[in-house]
């Protein structure tokens, strides 16, 4: 299951992805994916992704700051180094870039809009394989 949820943040294609009992556990709809005038090395990526409750991302990383926006829902994020955050619909963070970070839907279906500032060529997502204290 957790390659399957990688390699779809990966891609970033509107596509379900399915659990075990056969409901679709995520999707992640590309709304944007543009080229950056004057900066030939990087794409804008935004992405709005449906996450139900339940859902545990496994840990990993991104190459540049990603900046979350909560749309419905709730969801607990939990990046190294930091106290774990509880954002609710109309919450904004920055992850910032390389910050080895998770997230769980423990309470509620949510739904939030993701923009990245993108390499290009590099994966959108890297599996953190430290094992955490």
């Amino acid at each position: 299951m957790r390659a399957l949820i990688l390699a779809l943040a990966t891609c970033m294609v509107a596509a379900p992805l399915m659990a075990e009992d056969g409901k679709a556990t995520l999707t992640v709809t590309e709304l944007i994916t543009s080229d950056i005038e004057g900066v030939a090395s990087h794409s804008a990526l935004v992405s709005k992704v449906f996450i139900p409750k339940g859902t545990i991302f496994p840990r990993h990383t991104h190459p540049t700051e990603e900046f979350l926006t909560v749309l419905s829902g709730e969801v607990v994020l939990k990046i190294d180094g930091q106290p774990d955050q509880t954002l609710k619909a109309g919450a904004a963070v920055v992850i910032p870039a390389k910050y080895v970070h998770s997230a769980v839907t423990p309470t509620h279906d949510t739904e939030v809009m993701v923009f990245r500032v993108h390499p290009k060529g590099q994966p959108v997502a890297t599996p953190d394989t430290t094992e955490k204290d």
